[in-house]
Formats: C-alpha cells, sequence, structure tokens
C-alpha cells in the first residue's frame, strides 16, 4: 500500500510507525470484513417458517371467532393483523442488522470514543 501524499517520513523510525500504523489498519479492516460477512447470515429460515404459519393460524382463528356485529369483528381482524404485520416488520428489520431501517450505527460508539478523549478537571 503506497504511503500517504501528506505524510512523508523523515528518518527510518517515522518509515517503521508508518508501516505498523498502515498494517494495524490493514488488519483492523480484515477483521471488521469478517464480522461484517459472520452476521450476514441473516435468521434461520425455520424462524421464518415458524413467524408465516403463526401468523396465517392467527388469521384463521381469527375468522373462527363469532361475533353478530361484523364492524366489530373487521375492526378486531384489522387490529390483530396490524399487530401481526408490525411484529413481522420488525424482525424483518432485525434480519440484517448492517442495513435496513433496524441497523447498527457508530453513533454510541463515537459517544464513547468522545466521551473517554474528554478531560474531566
Amino acid at each position: 500500500m503506497p504511503p500517504e501524499p501528506g505524510f512523508v517520513p523523515a528518518d527510518a523510525r517515522e518509515i517503521n510507525v508508518q508501516a505498523q500504523t498502515l498494517q494495524s489498519f490493514e488488519a483492523f479492516v480484515g477483521e471488521r470484513r469478517q464480522r461484517i460477512e459472520v452476521t450476514d447470515l441473516g435468521l434461520p429460515s425455520i424462524l421464518w417458517t415458524v413467524l408465516w404459519v403463526g401468523a396465517l393460524l392467527n388469521a384463521i382463528l381469527l375468522s373462527l371467532i363469532q361475533v353478530r356485529n361484523l364492524r366489530i369483528h373487521l375492526i378486531m381482524a384489522g387490529l390483530i393483523a396490524v399487530f401481526v404485520a408490525l411484529l413481522l416488520y420488525a424482525i424483518a428489520g432485525f434480519d440484517r442488522p448492517y442495513s435496513g431501517p433496524i441497523s447498527v450505527t457508530p453513533t454510541y460508539y463515537q459517544s464513547l470514543l468522545d466521551g473517554l478523549f474528554q478531560r474531566v478537571p
């Protein structure tokens, strides 16, 4: 990897420090890639099967409930359907932790780093 154009080492010590820094950074990037690949597996397919079968059974059981007023029955069915849909949406968001609507962001890590390096009198 060529050195950064803005930094020119002055002596052998700086050349060694620069080489070690670049080597450490390459190791860091490689380990980060490995962590992302491991977490890219997603949720197991059996979990998705159970969720969809549960949603289908929920809809069937809801249709078997006898309510005299059709309007109340439709409101009740709609509320349960919205709840199941929101639940599936949330689980789908957790399926990919580094992308999508529910993802891991560096915000908390950055605030931790900022707090670690602040000098408190």
